[in-house]
């Protein structure tokens, strides 16, 4: 395939998702493939290097906020129906149908971000009883080294001591396995956005 071939059909693809700014990636592609020209390969060979173009629609459009994505879905849904001559009936029927889908929608959307927030709150929470760890054992270094200035006794210096190793040995034990499971949430909340971003393309 060659070059011009390749860009036409991946503009008229771009134009037909309804992706933002084609022309940027349009020109991003042609910049793409004469940089590989330059390296040595053909034009064709060039052209074979890349992704399919659906490939490429189906990643602009991941990479668009939902919002947008689902606005650009309705837009397109509407348009094909105009052009088919049910512009009218389209219109009519999200009207009616509005009292079940509007509040379906949001209580959808209430609940996901609430599971969400749970997560992240609860690795919050994680953290926050990390922090008290720490804060504990520091408090038992100090309460031990009062015994170097007469407030404490030989057993407040080892139960002292004993606390800070405790309490700071959970802290440090504990921080690595706490970041893994922020970063697990964080990748489960991208996962659940991408799958939704999957059904409305």
């Amino acid at each position: 395939m060659s070059k011009n071939d390749f860009l036409d059909g991946l503009n008229k693809i771009l134009r037909n998702a309804g992706v933002p700014n084609p022309e940027g990636m349009i020109e991003y592609y042609d910049e793409m493939i004469c940089d590989r020209m330059e390296d040595g390969m053909t034009e064709e060979e060039a052209v074979g290097s890349l992704p399919d173009p659906d490939k490429i629609v189906e990643d602009a459009l991941l990479d668009m906020p939902i919002h947008k994505l689902a606005s650009t879905k309705v837009k397109k849904s509407h348009e094909e129906a105009r052009q088919k001559g049910h512009g009218t009936l389209w219109v009519v029927l999200a009207i009616i149908g509005f009292p079940i889908w509007f509040p379906v929608l949001i209580t959808f959307i209430v609940l996901l971000l609430t599971f969400m927030l749970l997560l992240y709150i609860f690795v919050g929470v994680l953290y926050i009883c990390d922090f008290s760890f720490g804060i504990s054992g520091l408090a038992g270094l100090l309460a031990a080294l009062g015994i170097f200035v007469g407030a404490v006794k030989f057993p407040g210096f080892i139960s002292g001591i004993g606390s800070a190793l405790f309490f700071g040995a959970l802290c440090v034990l504990l921080f690595k396995p706490i970041g893994y499971l922020a970063r697990a949430v964080t990748i489960l909340c991208d996962s659940i956005f991408k799958g939704l971003k999957k059904i409305i393309i």
